[in-house]
């Protein structure tokens, strides 16, 4: 370990750690545009500059190695006008827009200048800028304006050291130079997005993003992704709750506007593949089922909640009672979260009955706001990818349900065509991924038979159309829960916008089920969560305050894949 001081303040830190990553950690942040901690160092800005006492000549702190006793000045008036140079520079050649432009409140350079800037230029005449390319489309989610870029050649270190695609690079010499890709091909793959997130300035801006609202108004709200069982830590940007600017009052919209990834070093980096940051394009769809729905003589009618709880929680006791607990089943879903599935779990226990099956779903031809025609069904890859695209099937299997629902059902739909199972709970749909017609059609027809069937989901479907009852739950931004991902890293999600219409959490819905059959009552997931962590032996011990941002791991033996005995992929991430 090295000591050093910085600023006044001594910090310590292994051998081999730059300057700028000691003063982080002694918490003076260094100003920078080249530098990424995920990135090689390319030391093109010099913004990082500091005064090393004992040298004459100010050092760039992204490339000098700490050493011992060094003492280090990161604000010395002769620092401040190194700065002051270095923004001109930039601002020599740089369009005045940030009225317009979408990176306005999150610009780098925008900030930095109005902190410490020239604000009196030694520039002459302005009249001479250098214009370069705007508005230049790299395909069909980036758009490029080369007068903004500060070439900090973060964006060609991304695609050269991350995604290997090698796709973008600098072109022409001096002040004409430009960032763009050979002959203006478009980008391709499905890391496009993070060119936009590494971008310090409003070069790089995303067409789903652009001119949809100002960042000012909207606020970030911690989750994790449910794309894939990679469980990527993520930030849901949603409307502010009210407010006033500039005596212009602006009213919360209930709405997720874009997805961002939130760092976590052991799983997703600093990174989110596309797919996961169009995935918020799934809440706001039209076809969300908003209230419970009954089938009578009409097909299905909307009933109100009482209605709904009354009714089926008496003809789950009757099926019982008459045909025995067996009669009765349930369908757990890698889709919700382990609170969810461990009151289904808990209420069909108390009915006497042994729920050991779950359902995944396998989406084929892509998702919904996903651009591309990848077979998102089948895909993964060596960075974030995963071929699971479910967020918890860890979580489901460590709640109890061990068997997975497949084309025979794990023998659910040949009991159910033999009269044995009379009802059937369906958290979530497991017909709705079925890409096999003929077994679509036999496995609907099976699950027709049934005396009860209660589908309860966000989005209508074939198998919701012909329920008994079809109970309206929310997607994962209108609740709080954990998943549980690939590794056994278990991870909370929280609820960032109120559930659409009469729809309830999903939590909500079971828990009514559970006190109507048990007496007790449970009004948040955290109290759940504590019941799950006494109850199920792999969460013993857990809570969400020990969770917090960056999740806890299963026990080692509950790693483990049911299917195959092999231990899941390393717990660090591994690009």
């Amino acid at each position: 370990m090295m000591t050093l001081t910085i600023d006044g303040k001594k910090v310590e830190v292994p051998e081999g750690t730059k300057v700028i990553e000691a003063a982080q950690k002694a918490g003076i942040t260094i100003p920078r545009f080249c530098y990424h901690p995920a990135l090689s160092i390319a030391g093109v800005c010099r913004l990082c500059t500091v005064a090393i006492e004992g040298q004459k000549k100010g050092a760039i702190s992204c490339n000098t190695p700490v050493a011992e006793g060094m003492v280090v000045y990161t604000n010395t008036p002769e620092i401040q006008e190194t700065r002051k140079g270095i923004y001109e520079l930039h601002m020599a050649n740089h369009p005045i827009d940030c009225p317009v432009c979408d990176q306005s409140g999150e610009c780098v350079l925008q900030n930095y200048y109005m902190q410490v800037g020239r604000y009196k230029s030694a520039f002459k005449n302005t009249a001479e800028k250098v214009q370069k390319r705007k508005v230049v489309h790299l395909g069909e989610k980036i758009v490029l304006d080369t007068e903004r870029c500060i070439l900090c050649d973060r964006c060609v270190r991304f695609c050269n050291e991350i995604t290997k695609n090698y796709e973008l690079n600098r072109f022409n010499r001096g002040n004409h130079t430009e960032i763009g890709t050979f002959e203006n091909r478009p980008l391709t793959g499905n890391y496009q997005e993070n060119l936009v997130d590494v971008c310090p300035v409003g070069a790089l801006l995303s067409k789903d993003f652009r001119f949809k609202v100002r960042v000012w108004w909207v606020e970030p709200v911690d989750s994790i992704c449910n794309q894939c069982s990679r469980g990527c830590n993520i930030q849901l940007h949603v409307r502010k709750k009210g407010g006033q600017v500039q005596n212009t009052v602006f009213h919360p919209t209930n709405e997720v506007y874009r997805i961002k990834p939130r760092l976590h070093a052991d799983v997703n980096s600093y990174w989110i593949c596309d797919v996961g940051r169009y995935s918020y394009k799934q809440i706001h769809t039209e076809s969300r089922l908003s209230q419970p729905l009954k089938k009578g003589p009409r097909g299905l009618q909307a009933k109100g909640w009482a209605d709904a709880f009354e009714d089926i929680a008496s003809r789950m006791r009757g099926i019982a009672q008459k045909s025995g607990p067996s009669s009765v089943a349930a369908l757990g879903s890698a889709q919700h979260t382990n609170e969810e599935n461990y009151l289904l779990w808990r209420w069909m226990k108390k009915m006497g009955t042994s729920p050991t099956v779950y359902h995944r779903a396998v989406p084929k031809g892509g998702r919904p706001g996903f651009h591309g025609d990848v077979d998102w069904g089948e895909f993964e890859d060596n960075l974030l990818i995963q071929k699971d695209k479910n967020p918890n099937t860890r979580g489901v299997q460590a709640v109890g349900f061990h068997k997975e629902f497949t084309l025979d059902g794990a023998g659910l739909l040949p009991a159910i065509e033999r009269g044995e199972i009379k009802a059937l709970y369906c958290l979530g749909d497991p017909l709705r991924d079925l890409q096999n017609k003929e077994t679509f059609l036999s496995a609907l027809s099976a699950m027709e038979r049934l005396e009860l069937l209660v589908v309860q989901d966000a989005y209508p479907s074939d198998l919701a159309s012909r329920a008994t009852w079809v109970l309206p739950g929310v997607t994962f931004a209108e609740k709080e829960g954990t998943f549980t991902n690939f590794q056994g890293r278990v991870q909370r999600i929280r609820k960032a916008i109120e559930p659409l219409g009469e729809a309830k959490a999903d939590w909500e819905i079971l828990s009514e089920f559970v006190k109507r059959f048990e007496g007790g009552e449970f009004s948040s997931a955290e109290g759940i969560f504590e019941a799950l962590a006494q109850e199920i032996p792999a969460f013993h011990g857990m809570t969400y305050e020990m969770i917090g941002s960056k999740g806890v791991m299963l026990p080692l033996t509950q790693t483990l894949s049911p299917q195959s005995g092999e231990r899941a992929k390393g717990e660090g991430f591994n690009p």
